[in-house]
Order: structure tokens, then sequence, then C-alpha cells
């Protein structure tokens, strides 16, 4: 898990309190909301940074981003990624003559899976319903296609003529959203972006509660 970590310094904390003091949770809700934003930011830039190197859409990206957001009664929070390899259909992945081609890397060229194919899967939720999952798949199989000796590999809807006895099937992964993250040059970048958003938002807040109840 690659987490971003933004915090105030205790001169910041101690000079919102200072300011605040006549103001009931003044400080509290000041630095909440300053918080809260950096992580937003950060959440954003994260997503920002990684689009910029691998070839995904941001709904996937941000799909292994999380966020635990703080709260009057626990001035802290944070912004992470984590999860599994990203599947190899959600790289550009184009259907051509000798099987898929996907381009992983904005800054690289297009690479082709040969005798990859296209398939649904059938997955278990932990209240024993199931849905329907697509990936690009890879079968090593050098046995017999039909007859005595193959083996049934389960559930997978959209199957060429012949495929479901090939065992066994191998689903084509990528890297994942956290190795990109991860990097020390995007990190860098990300927990800046989030760092510069919390002190923004500290002051303005600060501000505004002065001037409503000041």
């Amino acid at each position: 898990m690659t987490t971003i970590d933004v915090e105030f310094s205790e001169q910041d904390i101690s000079d919102v309190k200072s300011m605040l003091s006549g103001i009931k949770d003044g400080a509290a809700t000041a630095i909440m909301r300053a918080i809260n934003q950096g992580l937003s930011t950060g959440k954003t830039q994260g997503a920002k940074e990684v689009g910029q190197i691998y070839t995904l859409k941001s709904s996937r990206i941000k799909k292994d981003f999380d966020m635990r957001k703080a709260t009057k009664a626990d001035l802290s929070g944070s912004v992470w990624a984590t999860g599994e390899p990203v599947g190899l259909l959600n790289f550009s992945a184009n259907k051509v003559n000798a099987g898929y081609s996907v381009k992983v890397l904005k800054s690289g060229g297009r690479s082709v899976l040969k005798h990859a194919f296209k398939a649904k899967t059938r997955k278990s939720r932990s209240d024993g319903t199931t849905y329907e999952t697509e990936h690009l798949w890879w079968r090593s199989y050098d046995g017999p296609r039909s007859g005595s000796g193959t083996k049934f590999v389960g559930y997978f809807g959209g199957l060429p003529s012949g495929h479901k006895f090939r065992d066994p099937i191998e689903r084509l992964e990528g890297p994942r959203i956290e190795d990109a993250l991860s990097r020390p040059e995007v990190l860098a970048k990300v927990q800046d972006a989030a760092s510069e958003k919390m002190q923004s938002k500290l002051a303005t807040e600060t501000y505004n509660l002065l001037r409503r109840y000041g």
C-alpha cells in the first residue's frame, strides 16, 4: 500500500488554536476541513500523475484509491492506493488478427499478445450472489482439445468454440496503480500538491471563522 502523508507543523496548529481560541471548536473545524481538502487534492493529483504514466481511464485509476477523512475528534486522515495488478484489457486493448494489442505505458509502444482472447468469468460475492468480469486471457495447454483427458475450466462467457477445454487459462495482467504512485518523483509531486492545498485551505477557513464569529 502506498500512502500519501500530509500534516501540519506544531507551530501551525498552535497559531490556529491561538487565533480561534474564542470560537467553540473553531480550531478543530478549520484543521479538519483543511486536512480533508488536502486529502481530496492528493487523491485527484495522484490519479492525474498515474494517468500520465499508464494508458488507463481516470475512473479505473481512481478505483484503487481510498481515503480516510479527518473528524473533529480525530484530526488525522490519509489517502492511499492499493490493489491487485490491473487487467491488461484496461490498457487500450484492441483486437488484432494475432490476438490482442495493448499499450501499457503512455511513453511506450503497443505490444501484441499472440493468441490472447477476451472472455467473461463469473465471481462470487460474500453474500453468495455472483457477477461477471471481463478480461484478456491466455492459454498454454498443449494436450488434446476435446475428448478424454481434457479439463473443464469453469464458466467463461463469450469464448470461441473449443476454448473452454484449454487449460490452464491465465488472466493477463499489467502493473498495479500503486506501482506508479510509489515512484519517488510521483509521490513527491502528489504530496506537495496536497500540502499546498491544505495550507491554503487552513488560512481560508481560519479567516472565514474569524469573520463570522470574531
